[in-house]
């Protein structure tokens, strides 16, 4: 593929209190999630990938209850320390056509582009070795920017992750959405009522943002997408 105006990665420093993003994950709270990413991965795209907003974090909690969980949690994710993030915004990345290795094919020639790597790093695959260089990567998947964090910067030491919501899965339906809690007590009183239909994750997803979406002080996304790019 040649390269194009897109090939240029951009890197975000992440300051310690920043609103990394919302992970749908397994039980009450962030523990089962800690060890799932207690060892580092062994294959290109191994990593914790993290939503940047409410929405399409909720439209993935099915895939919770597909791996056994019958509680799952919706965690917002903030910084204790900084972090760097190496922002792709080439939109082959996104392009489902080409496939997984030759996406990390391109991302491995853009880091050596622009001197990402670390020289002990030579023999890993793609995330893991971000993840030694002290890198996570945000790009588009096939409709939305996600962040995949290599294991090694998911830890309680760089994270603070607080369950925003319950969701068990419904007794009645398999691996459909059952219930809805709200935990932080900020969005309560704009959640206080329930979505037509709960089983439906993308519905859930989408009544939360409309309600939230006009609420400047309440966290329904990430604002370091937004925000000037960095160097």
């Amino acid at each position: 593929m040649q390269p194009s105006q897109h090939d240029k990665p951009t890197i975000l420093e992440l300051t310690a209190g920043t609103l990394l993003g919302f992970k749908a994950a397994p039980g009450s709270d962030a523990t089962q999630l800690f060890e799932q990413a207690a060892e580092e991965g062994s294959k290109h795209w191994s990593a914790i990938y993290v939503q940047l907003d409410l929405g399409q974090a909720i439209r993935y909690i099915p895939n919770q209850y597909d791996r056994g969980a019958t509680m799952a949690c919706i965690l917002a994710i903030r910084l204790r320390k900084s972090m760097q993030v190496l922002v792709l915004r080439n939109p082959a990345i996104g392009d489902t056509t080409i496939s997984s290795n030759a996406k990390a094919a391109m991302i491995q020639r853009y880091c050596t582009r622009h001197a990402i790597w670390k020289s002990d790093t030579d023999d890993l695959p793609l995330l893991p070795r971000l993840g030694r260089c002290n890198y996570a990567l945000c790009l588009m998947d096939s409709e939305d920017y996600e962040l995949a964090v290599p294991h090694r910067l998911c830890t309680p030491d760089l994270w603070h992750a607080e369950p925003s919501f319950l969701l068990p899965q419904s007794r009645k339906i398999p691996c459909t959405i059952g219930g809805f809690e709200v935990v932080d007590e900020r969005y309560r009183a704009e959640l206080k009522d329930r979505p037509h239909e709960l089983s439906d994750a993308g519905v859930v997803g989408d009544w939360v943002c409309s309600r939230l979406r006009q609420q400047e002080e309440l966290p329904w996304k990430v604002g370091w997408l937004d925000a000037p790019m960095g160097r």
